[in-house]
């Protein structure tokens, strides 16, 4: 290498940070997007007697601060934020949080959503949002809050709506949001990309609009890193800092799926099948619709809320000493007739219900640990057939998966027997969100498409055997829905 190649030779490097619900992880990757580095710290979620879901703001900065500490070197040429969608965070004049984090999966805005079922102009200006309002409804559950603890609005200076928003404020003292992460939260106009004010004047909420973040597209410059926190990080003060579209926006990006023509399903703690559209969803689908950062397109997705969480509770519950080894004894099974429904905190795709619940049906004499493990599996398998057929009026032929789960290869090839069609693994599947994030903020440079490191076909032998099942499967939650209702008022 001759001397002018070294000295034009770029060695700039990027570090990108996702704040996730049970993990806050970072990667630093070179000029190119090759990965250097990674870390991950636990984030955690606390459920409430009353069953509220909660976080903490010093739990996400203390995790953030650690991989950030882990993780910077000389070169940084700028930090990449991303993370959690839909979440609340109230901050006092200080700066100092109000309330515990509301977050996403918090169903507390039920009765509220209810009370506006018979009001024509809020149901008018709620389809404007362009997505069906539930309970995790921002909009429902700041409602809440002006019925139950009006302190908390009261003396609120600022409002975060994500985990990324909050981390950025501190860093920058810039209050901003993306339009991503705005667009499930009821307080967005999908058409304009603005807050619907005349929504929130209808409901009496107008004096929380000067609270708000500014809303940005994602992959938008922050700002710049302020000198205290810089001093305390160890990071170079002015430090550009980045704010990436929320994680399901980034995801798509990342999985090579922010273009038009491709599906893909991310099966984490919670999940989704996601796919880019020149137009909304239809609400009657049971898909929800995201801004994606370019203005001109949507991302269709169907959320689904306990997708790999479901593994984890069944793993617990029969003291399995790891995922493989659950997954392997489950397999062992054969494909038999025990149902399960995967909905242990309700669901909000394709259809809204908080109040639906993990159901085994069919059980006999002969269930055990491993055959009720397997109607685990593969009902968190039908859970993403159901959603792919939200997202999609015409038949998939093929499905990117990313995500933990992703990782197993027995449980790929269920993934694949039960929706009927061939999964696409992608390389390195941690890293597809925040290589998204990172190609989000770097329009300029072009993103390789993401690698596929394998392709699971499905089995023939087994195709009937979960059409059938899968028949039972969407006839099931209808017939259970009373039950369900009249559970939660016990």
């Amino acid at each position: 290498m001759n001397s002018n190649t070294a000295e034009n030779k770029d060695e700039s490097t990027w570090l990108v940070v996702d704040l996730g619900t049970t993990s806050i992880k970072g990667s630093l990757f070179d000029c190119n997007g090759d990965l250097i580095g990674e870390s991950s710290h636990p984030n955690k979620q606390t459920q409430t007697e009353e069953g509220f879901h909660h976080q903490e703001v010093e739990t996400w900065w203390n995790g953030f601060s650690a991989v950030v500490h882990e993780l910077m070197k000389p070169g940084v040429q700028g930090l990449v934020i991303t993370g959690q969608m839909q979440n609340l965070i109230f901050l006092d004049s200080q700066s100092e949080p109000l309330h515990p984090v509301v977050s996403y999966s918090d169903q507390r805005g039920a009765d509220q959503i209810a009370s506006w079922s018979a009001k024509k102009s809020v149901q008018e200006q709620l389809l404007e949002t362009g997505n069906e309002q539930g309970p995790t409804s921002l909009l429902a559950k700041l409602a809440w809050f002006q019925q139950h603890q009006p302190e908390v609005l009261k003396n609120t200076e600022k409002i975060f709506i994500g985990s990324a928003d909050y981390i950025g404020y501190r860093l920058t003292g810039v209050s901003q949001t993306d339009t991503t992460t705005a667009a499930t939260t009821g307080l967005m106009q999908l058409s304009s990309r603005t807050w619907h004010t005349a929504l929130f004047a209808e409901l009496g909420l107008d004096s929380i609009l000067p609270s708000l973040p500014r809303l940005v597209s994602g992959g938008s410059l922050l700002g710049l890193l302020k000198n205290e926190v810089s001093e305390q990080l160890k990071l170079l003060a002015g430090l550009p800092i980045y704010l990436a579209p929320g994680d399901a926006g980034s995801t798509t990006l990342g999985a090579g799926c922010g273009k038009l023509g491709k599906a893909y399903a991310y099966c984490g703690t919670s999940g989704w099948v996601g796919l880019t559209e020149k137009r909304p969803a239809r609400l009657e689908s049971g898909a929800w619709t995201l801004a994606h950062p370019a203005k001109d397109l949507f991302i269709q997705v169907a959320p689904i809320l306990t997708a790999g969480d479901n593994l984890a509770w069944v793993k617990d519950l029969f003291g399995f000493n790891g995922y493989e080894e659950m997954i392997q004894i489950a397999l062992e099974q054969p494909v038999g007739k025990l149902l399960y429904l995967p909905y242990l905190q309700g669901e909000r795709s394709p259809f809204i219900d908080p109040h639906a619940r993990g159901v085994w049906l069919g059980m006999n004499r002969q269930s055990n640990r491993a055959s009720l493990t397997r109607a685990v599996l593969e009902g968190t398998c039908f859970a993403f057939r159901h959603a792919l057929h939200a997202v999609s009026e015409i038949p998939v032929e093929e499905l990117l998966l990313t995500g933990g789960t992703s990782r197993s290869d027995s449980f790929c090839q269920l993934f694949a027997n039960v929706l009927g069609i061939p999964i696409k693994v992608l390389a390195e599947p941690e890293l597809t969100g925040l290589r998204g994030a990172l190609a989000a903020c770097r329009p300029e440079n072009s993103t390789p498409e993401p690698r596929i490191q394998k392709t699971y076909l499905p089995s023939s032998d087994l195709m009937q055997n979960y059409d059938g099942l899968f028949e039972i499967f969407l006839k099931s939650y209808p017939a259970l829905r009373n039950s369900f209702a009249q559970l939660a008022q016990l």
